[in-house]
């Protein structure tokens, strides 16, 4: 597919396909970026390229050599350029020098992809030193656009590899309520309702596994209560009321601890009809 004809259905195919055919999305992106004209779609498939070479292929060196055959154009130029190479350049040697030379916002940028793809690496503790290095010492309010939305992917994924753990540490349950935190701080800055509704949805997911179901229920809540209203989407509330449901479940067992053995037999939850 060219992305001359449509590089929109290009990105999202690219999308659907990199985890299943990496080699072959990656070959493609290669090709589009050395005919791309527009600076933006190079900010498109910049992090893609480098997400699949370091995360699928486990072949960084390989996007640094697509960077090398580049020649003139926007794609030599961008600061999306400046910011993958730094990313991939780290992922071979471990040398932040290229990330040094980047203006802070970038640095910034920076770090949360590392974070990103740590995270998918299932590097989990290293990952959530990244995402703090990215959103350290600034609010999220005054963070420009893309830095917002690099934290707050970053701090969605990274939660929940923390939440499908089956066992987590304090320090790994202290991590996980970081990165969801942050999640939804950062999408309330660089997202629409739905990306706030379901950063909400996630930090009550992580609230659940940290063992904490009462201060779950208030983000439950707030997701259910953003869903109504921006129009009662029936896709989102069904999530919504799904997390409701698990939460109150959380909340009887809880109650149902304080009480006696002999009381406890007596609380069965009730069958799903």
């Amino acid at each position: 597919m060219s992305f001359k004809t449509d590089f929109d259905a290009l990105i999202n195919q690219s999308w659907q396909q990199h985890e299943a055919q990496p080699q072959q999305t990656y070959t493609q992106l290669e090709q589009a970026i050395s005919e791309v004209e527009d600076t933006n779609h190079a900010e498109r498939i910049l992090p893609l390229m480098l997400h699949t070479s370091i995360s699928h292929l486990h072949d960084p060196k390989q996007f640094l050599t697509s960077l090398d055959k580049l020649e003139n154009g926007v794609a030599t130029q961008c600061l999306a350029r400046q910011r993958a190479k730094a990313v991939a350049q780290y992922f071979v040697d471990q040398s932040t020098n290229h990330i040094a030379d980047l203006e802070d916002v970038d640095q910034r940028r920076v770090f949360a992809q590392i974070a990103n793809e740590l995270s998918a690496m299932n590097e989990l503790e290293q990952a959530s030193t990244w995402l703090a290095k990215a959103a350290n010492d600034i609010d999220s309010d005054q963070a420009a656009e893309p830095l917002a939305r690099s934290i707050a992917i970053t701090g969605n994924n990274l939660a929940c590899q923390y939440e499908e753990l089956e066992t987590r540490s304090e320090v790994q349950a202290k991590h996980m309520l970081e990165a969801a935190t942050l999640a939804l701080e950062y999408w309330k800055v660089a997202g629409g309702w739905m990306q706030e509704e379901r950063a909400e949805y996630r930090l009550a997911m992580s609230l659940l596994k940290a063992g904490d179901p009462l201060k779950a229920k208030v983000h439950a809540e707030r997701c259910e209560a953003i869903c109504r209203q921006n129009g009662e989407d029936a896709f989102e509330l069904f999530y919504a009321h799904d997390l409701l449901m698990l939460v109150h479940y959380h909340l009887s067992q809880a109650n149902k601890q304080k009480l006696t053995a002999d009381d406890q037999k007596y609380c069965e939850s009730s069958p799903l009809v």
